[in-house]
């Protein structure tokens, strides 16, 4: 098998059976990135900068190309399961299939918030490969069949079970469950990607979401407006980040019905209401009558960075023209 130094792997065809020294032994897997299924194996250099290419991937504008850490558990539940075997008439055992891996992760961090957020993955391990996070080693746990590329395991199932409420002898508690595909991808293909020194696994983190809402509904005189507010986590951003939300590059409006893009004259900081105005020109052919709904878009992510949000993921809203 080829191998690369930037991927521990310790596995061959058939194995001798003396106890060597892999410089890989696991320990517990305190957090997941989710990442794209249909995307291609990560490269020789990819992994050389693992680093850089994680967090480029984290931000992406693409959101269907985008990786998503979750690395706040506190406690882990093994879900695996048994072989299946067959027993003939004669007593002979046969083995039918490996059982399945299975990690059950519980948090607290987050809160309600932090379960919607993980519920917008449920039953959709289809779309998604995992890389594990190893805190402990610094490095994520993949797989790899030629010590060379990587690529997260396959999912069976990703489930978010409902929460665990306080009853006052218990506190509350969320959990997150990966079932994997293919036991195969850890009893012969497990490898490990460590990370360089100067750079820690458990910095990798997800954008922040951002809930842009619609304070007052589009209007239209001499020009049409509405007035947004941007929370995040329940906390409003106006006081940290309103000279980077008043960027009216920062906006796209269309039409809700038709799709078609509608020009956005400015947008102001409000400073009494803690808002910003935007007006779009109700010229544009797609300004919506009375009654008519527009979508308003607030990105790309890396056009978000550039403006001093640094980490923030983009924003939808919508608005219904009222006058």
């Amino acid at each position: 098998m080829a191998t690369y130094v930037n991927i521990i792997n310790c596995a061959d065809d058939v194995q001798n059976t003396g106890v060597t020294q892999c410089p890989y032994k696991p320990d517990v897997f305190s957090g997941v990135i989710l990442v794209p299924d249909g995307e291609d194996d990560l490269t020789k250099a990819q992994v050389a900068a693992i680093s850089a290419t994680l967090n480029a991937k984290i931000a992406n504008n693409n959101k269907s190309l985008r990786a998503f850490p979750i690395n706040f558990f506190q406690g882990v539940e093994l879900k695996n399961t048994e072989a299946t075997t067959r027993e003939s008439t004669f007593g002979n055992v046969t083995k039918l299939r490996q059982g399945k891996y299975g990690m059950n992760w519980e948090y607290e961090d987050g809160g309600t918030n932090m379960q919607k957020q993980l519920y917008s993955f449920d039953g959709k391990a289809g779309s998604y490969k995992a890389y594990l996070i190893d805190a402990k080693n610094n490095g994520l746990a993949v797989v790899s069949k030629d010590g060379v590329t990587v690529r997260g395991f396959t999912l069976d199932q990703i489930n978010v079970p409902n929460i665990m409420f306080a009853t006052g002898a218990e506190a509350l508690l969320l959990h997150f469950e990966l079932i994997f595909k293919n036991s195969d991808e850890f009893n012969k293909y497990l490898s490990f990607i460590p990370f360089p020194d100067d750079a820690d696994v458990q910095d990798l983190a997800g954008l922040t979401p951002i809930d842009m809402v619609v304070d007052t509904e589009l209007a239209a005189t001499t020009a049409g407006t509405l007035n947004l507010k941007f929370i995040s986590g329940g906390i409003d951003l106006y006081d940290n980040y309103s000279g980077a939300i008043d960027t009216a590059s920062l906006y796209t409006f269309t039409n809700a019905q038709t799709g078609e893009a509608i020009t956005v004259t400015s947008v102001t900081a409000v400073p009494a209401t803690k808002s910003f105005a935007v007006l779009l020109d109700v010229l544009d052919a797609d300004y919506p009558a009375v009654g008519g709904r527009v979508k308003a878009y607030f990105g790309d992510v890396s056009d978000i960075a550039t403006a001093g949000m640094v980490g923030f993921g983009e924003a939808i809203a919508y608005s219904t023209r009222i006058a």
